[in-house]
């Protein structure tokens, strides 16, 4: 199969893509998040790209939301356009998803936790050597973590990131139909959000100075669509009345079993109260 090498404006970022595969897709697997509120259906033309060099024809789609002088300029919707040549792709403010965000990651420093009444500890702490968890937001539009002392409770580290499900819809409905067509489609939303959160425990690691082995537990709460996601559970029940959840209970098991850089960590999915 041939491939294109593709370059995106202004940031010279670059990526070699099999012919077929479109901007959108291309923006990902260069680090690039476009703006696709409509899951790539091409109607709320919110990813437009210019092409500098390399614009394929304009598609039907976009005929209705560009003029015939803006498509001869390069204009392209980035989700209904596929690569077949190498191209130059201007990608404005406008179309980046994180232009528009701002992700709350301010807290007071210090977290509450309960007295140690000396029963068992839901978490392996290890005596004599240094003890983390982390509290990870699965929002439908931002990650946010948190990297606790134990058992102190002292804020360590915190850092935040765009969930790249946005790429496949900025709304639950549109991520539980992607994942109801096909399993791979399911496990493609899990695994890049388990990707992202890896990189934000990387950070956290190297903002405190703490080594991933010294994680010994790692919480996740979300919405009920983004926990299902999350874990890999199917999302079928969602999509219909009466909106059930497959998984109400919380969920406990090795942080490694979700596909996390945890080693000796456990994860817990706190349960959810609904549908929505």
């Amino acid at each position: 199969m041939s491939t294109h090498h593709i370059t995106f404006e202004p940031t010279d970022l670059s990526v070699d893509v099999p012919a077929g595969t479109t901007v959108v897709q291309a923006a990902r697997m260069a680090g690039i998040s476009i703006d696709t509120p409509c899951d790539g259906s091409g109607t709320c033309g919110k990813c437009r790209v210019r092409f500098t060099t390399g614009a394929p024809k304009a598609e039907t789609e976009e005929q209705a939301i560009f003029s015939d002088e803006q498509r001869a300029a390069g204009w392209r919707l980035a989700c209904q356009t596929e690569l077949h040549g190498d191209a130059l792709i201007a990608i404005p403010d406008s179309s980046l998803l994180d232009q528009s965000l701002q992700i709350l990651t301010d807290t007071d420093g210090t977290d509450d936790l309960p007295e140690d009444d000396g029963g068992p500890s839901p978490l392996a702490s290890v005596a004599g050597e240094r003890n983390v968890a982390i509290a990870v937001d699965v929002g439908t539009t931002t990650l946010v973590a948190e990297m606790i002392d134990l058992p102190s409770g002292e804020e360590l580290a915190v850092a935040a990131a765009v969930n790249p499900q946005v790429a496949f819809g900025d709304d639950v409905i549109s991520r539980i139909g992607r994942a109801k067509e096909t399993p791979a489609q399911a496990a493609e939303l899990q695994e890049i959000v388990i990707d992202a959160i890896n990189a934000l425990i990387g950070q956290l690691c190297e903002q405190a100075g703490v080594a991933v082995d010294a994680v010994r537990g790692i919480s996740f709460a979300g919405n009920t669509t983004m926990q299902h996601l999350l874990a890999g559970w199917s999302v079928e029940n969602l999509a219909h009345l009466p909106f059930e959840s497959s998984h109400p209970e919380a969920w406990t098991g090795p942080a490694t079993e979700l596909g996390l850089h945890l080693p000796n960590a456990e994860a817990y999915i706190l349960p959810v109260i609904g549908g929505f």
